[in-house]
């Protein structure tokens, strides 16, 4: 649909941003079917995409899409991200729930580090799973500025997608309660995403990564 699109050109326009040299790697973690990994594989012929997925069958479905569209430069593994061992120059994850996204960070952060963008979900869902555990900050800054147990609550704020009746035609515009929840939205979101590039920043030892909001027709129905 209309998001998907424009969330690809913005993971587009970011790698763009990168300008990796011919035969650089960027590893696409918890690539689902590719609906990321094959844009970015058309767009970049000169670069090589490794599409990472615990699933077989998404992976499976994902390289029989990239024959179908004669893209030769990606390859589709089936495993963990938190145990891959390849060449990465840079690392993109789309909607890599929760644990996924702090795995695609992870790889990241190896070895000083190399560029990435990512667009993380679902954690809400898991601070609302009873298997879950207690949900806490990444970083020792944000674990010094909340009380023990309440992050849960601020995961689970920044999850649009357990939030029914958010604008769905573009043009629409929220009004009343519904603006004002879209708005807190938006600001847990942000500090949920912050904690996380602070304690990538903790463990590197030096500043990583920007918060952005990816804008368009589509994407302003949404936080």
């Amino acid at each position: 649909g209309g998001r998907k699109r424009e969330q690809c050109e913005a993971f587009v326009a970011a790698v763009r941003g990168f300008d990796l040299p011919a035969g650089s790697v960027v590893v696409d973690c918890g690539c689902g079917t590719g609906n990321l990994a094959l844009p970015l594989a058309a767009a970049f012929p000169h670069l090589r995409v490794v599409a990472l997925d615990l699933k077989q069958e998404s992976t499976r479905r994902l390289a029989a899409r990239a024959n179908a569209a004669h893209l030769r430069n990606v390859e589709a593994l089936t495993g963990d991200v938190a145990l891959y061992a390849g060449a990465r120059d840079a690392v993109v994850a789309l909607h890599a729930c929760g644990p996924a996204s702090d795995a695609a960070l992870a790889l990241a952060a190896q070895d000083g580090g190399c560029p990435f963008v990512l667009s993380p979900c679902c954690v809400g869902k898991l601070a609302a799973s009873p298997s879950s555990g207690t949900l806490e900050p990444k970083s020792n800054w944000l674990q010094s500025q909340l009380p023990p147990g309440s992050f849960g609550g601020i995961a689970r704020a920044a999850d649009a997608s357990d939030h029914h009746g958010w604008p769905s035609n573009p043009g629409d515009e929220p009004e009343g309660p519904l603006e004002g929840a879209m708005l807190r939205c938006r600001r847990a979101k942000s500090l949920v995403e912050l904690d996380r590039l602070v304690a990538m920043q903790e463990v590197t030892g030096a500043p990583r990564g920007t918060l952005f909001c990816i804008g368009g027709e589509y994407m302003g129905t949404y936080p």
